[in-house]
């Protein structure tokens, strides 16, 4: 027997409302780590900096580089919640236009959730780390190295974001056809 129209809107409106509250969750947790992390990082190093000697300069380098791979784990969380932003956008987007409602996704472009803040917060974090981990051992190339962490970690987060909206967006277009 076929489903009954009220049953199927019913349906689609109980898994919006669990996207609706999975992408809240998603861009809540974001937005908090992406404020904490920066506060953390720079009052770690600040009381580091206050406590170092001269017998303690050597284990600058091994807490920079854990501070650096801690960093970059929680980047590589970033990128997954960049991916299931993407994806339940464009989720919610299809019910919406199944249902025929102008809800919070319609306005969104299919595949598109660019974190400009990510991109810029995430590379400046793991390039102090990586001063802070050099500059004792080799104070000459630490600002360098902080650098250039910082653009290759800046350029690869644009880069890859939007390789994975244009895959979003390719994919979805095959499924409108």
């Amino acid at each position: 027997m076929p489903e009954e129209p009220q049953q199927n809107k019913d349906g689609l409106i109980a898994i919006y409302q669990q996207i609706c509250t999975s992408y809240q969750e998603n861009v809540d947790f974001r937005a908090k780590l992406l404020g904490f992390l920066p506060l953390a990082t720079g009052g770690g190093i600040f009381l580091l900096l206050n406590t170092l000697t001269d017998e303690t300069k050597h284990y600058m380098f091994p807490v920079g580089v854990f501070g650096f791979a801690i960093t970059l784990g929680l980047f590589s969380y970033e990128i997954h919640g960049i991916l299931r932003g993407n994806l339940l956008i464009i989720s919610g987007n299809k019910i919406e236009r199944e249902l025929g409602i102008k809800g919070q996704f319609y306005a969104w472009p299919l595949g598109v959730q660019i974190p400009f803040a990510a991109s810029v917060i995430y590379p400046a974090v793991l390039a102090a780390w990586t001063f802070f981990a050099f500059v004792f051992t080799w104070p000459r190339i630490s600002l360098w190295a902080a650098f250039v962490v910082f653009i290759v970690g800046f350029t690869w987060t644009i880069l890859y974001t939007r390789w994975i909206n244009r895959r979003l967006s390719t994919s979805i277009l095959r499924e409108e056809t």
